[in-house]
């Protein structure tokens, strides 16, 4: 079997696990989102930080993930975990574009990794709670997905001009400029049709989703480059694991969020 076969069917079945869900109603998403957090977990600490798994780590990863998510659920604080994800994300920026740059206590308590991952679990779950809740799940689905299938054809084909080499040697800069153009076009039609509303100044998020999407995707490429792995799992045949398909979904959650609110 080809590669093109496992992955087409893996997606397929992803695209109905998360239709059920989403036909299922908010709840059933908010669960599949909390046990989508707990595979990335799983891959960081075992993939990634090399811990063993049912170690006392791995217990405290676990721990802290499903009591930040009991917390900041049952005692909702001025969306305090929005603004905490914003700074993990301003740090993962750092750890991105500064050479140097270190996440010095995540390499000394592993196990932070499960507080970590809750952050832009919690914003995906906020997401859940407005409407049309299901609308806006699919849309952040579809700017990530198309820009990365718009990157990878038309950087397959036509790209010429590395995007970053030293991170992700395969990603174009003609890859990521047509993902991007592809992200207004495609996105522009789905919020117009879906929701009946459109401004020209959405071309601007949706440009804005696209680009954060692909830092997502070139953080992760550079961890994976810092722990010398070629994908986070093999639990997705064709595709790696759930942190190399929500990679930039985890990132972009809370910017999704934010500029939700304000269209």
């Amino acid at each position: 079997m080809s590669s093109t076969k496992p992955r087409i069917i893996s997606a397929l079945v992803l695209m109905l696990i998360v239709g059920l869900c989403l036909y299922l109603g908010p709840v059933v998403s908010s669960f599949l989102v909390i046990i989508f957090g707990m595979f990335v977990i799983d891959e960081l600490l075992v993939n990634f930080f090399k811990k063993e798994r049912l170690k006392f780590d791995y217990f405290i990863a676990f721990i802290l993930y499903f009591f930040s998510l009991f917390i900041f659920y049952r005692y909702p604080i001025s969306n305090l975990y929005l603004y905490l994800n914003l700074v993990l994300n301003f740090f993962l920026l750092l750890f991105l574009f500064i050479k140097k740059f270190r996440f010095s206590i995540l390499s000394k308590h592993r196990y932070l990794g499960g507080f970590l991952v809750v952050l832009p679990i919690l914003s995906l779950i906020q997401i859940l709670s407005l409407n049309p809740w299901p609308i806006f799940i699919i849309g952040l689905i579809c700017v990530t997905t198309i820009s990365d299938a718009g990157a990878w054809f038309f950087g397959k084909n036509y790209g010429k001009t590395a995007l970053w080499k030293a991170v992700s040697p395969n990603k174009t800069i003609e890859g990521a400029a047509s993902g991007i153009f592809l992200t207004i076009i495609l996105m522009s039609l789905f919020w117009f049709t879906l929701l009946d509303k459109f401004s020209w100044w959405y071309i601007l998020i949706f440009a804005l989703w696209s680009i954060l999407g692909i830092l997502g995707d070139l953080i992760q490429s550079k961890f994976k480059r810092k722990y010398k792995i070629k994908d986070s799992s093999s639990l997705i045949p064709g595709h790696g694991g759930f942190f190399d398909r929500g990679d930039s979904i985890l990132f972009l959650a809370p910017f999704y969020l934010i500029l939700l609110r304000l269209m």
